[in-house]
């Protein structure tokens, strides 16, 4: 039977570690027995994903790359062929970060959260991070903190650490060029994590943004998308539902813009929405993301 065979783009999906980094892994340690196409291009199998998977989770374990690369090759030369699918690989390594964080957290270790982050950082792409290890960390804490005695400190030393992380790198990324998005928090919406998070995938996918924070006044919004030249409003919520007063001020403002308004957060899911004038981005980044280039495209 003929393994499967894909390009690095799709490597990249499957082990969360940039394309980048494979070819700089590639070039330098001589990993992979990649194949190459009549056209020249090159191409991979699901063996190489195991083996970029297996690596990783040595990694993650403190070892350094040449060293994970060493532990690997002599485990495939005893036998092991990595047999082990790569999903349940990657089940691991993404639960390997939540469950760290969750520790660092719970022991409220600066140092330990952060060389936890910037080890995900390194080694995993922007999209894997954000939906498989911050969004679920974040779940977890907003669901246990009654649970906890120290729950409601955890779940603030948390959102504080990544907002400050969030917002450095948002701020270094500012050089993107590409359209302008701007987006903020619903009046009296004080929870900004999420959007923040959004922010940061917007980014890795050719956008800006400009992020005005929570508890915006709607009123002030036609002339930030007037001076910014903004290509778009993303607006956003945690409300299960809106009020009347804040439905009719979303149309009126959707009505004054000559550019697309979105709503995500959960009060986008708020069924009174489905025939608004308003764009529903949902919950969850992907669909926000196919929601958004629809609307405004990306060269990326």
């Amino acid at each position: 039977m003929i393994d499967a065979t894909y390009p690095i783009r799709i490597l990249t999906e499957k082990t969360g570690v940039p394309t980048s980094t494979i070819r700089a892994w590639e070039r330098r340690y001589h990993i992979l027995d990649v194949q190459r196409t009549s056209s020249g291009h090159r191409f991979y199998t699901d063996k190489d994903a195991a083996y970029v998977n297996q690596l990783v989770a040595c990694m993650q374990q403190g070892k350094t790359i040449s060293k994970a690369i060493r532990e690997v090759d002599n485990r495939i030369a005893q036998g092991d062929l990595l047999a082990v699918s790569v999903e349940d690989v990657q089940s691991t390594q993404w639960q390997y970060y939540v469950d760290q964080m969750l520790l660092a957290t719970a022991r409220f270790d600066t140092i330990l959260l952060n060389e936890i982050y910037n080890q995900a950082m390194a080694l995993l792409t922007v999209d894997v991070i954000t939906d498989k290890v911050l969004c679920p960390t974040m779940v977890i804490l907003g669901e246990r903190w009654q649970d906890r005695q120290a729950g409601i400190a955890e779940e603030h030393f948390f959102t504080t650490f990544l907002r400050n992380k969030l917002g450095a790198r948002l701020h270094h990324q500012a050089n993107i060029d590409g359209p302008l998005l701007v987006v903020a928090c619903l009046p009296n919406e004080r929870h900004e994590l999420g959007i923040l998070l959004l922010n940061l995938y917007l980014q890795s996918h050719g956008y800006r943004v400009t992020f005005l924070g929570a508890d915006l006044p709607l009123s002030q919004l036609p002339l930030v998308a007037e001076q910014a030249k903004a290509q778009a409003i993303i607006l956003s919520s945690t409300a299960t539902q809106l009020s009347t007063d804040e439905l009719l001020e979303l149309e009126q403002l959707s009505g004054k813009l000559a550019v697309p308004v979105m709503l995500g957060g959960s009060a986008s899911l708020d069924g009174q929405l489905i025939d608004s004038n308003l764009h529903l981005l949902g919950s969850n980044f992907q669909q926000a993301l196919q929601v958004i280039r629809a609307l405004v495209p990306s060269e990326w």
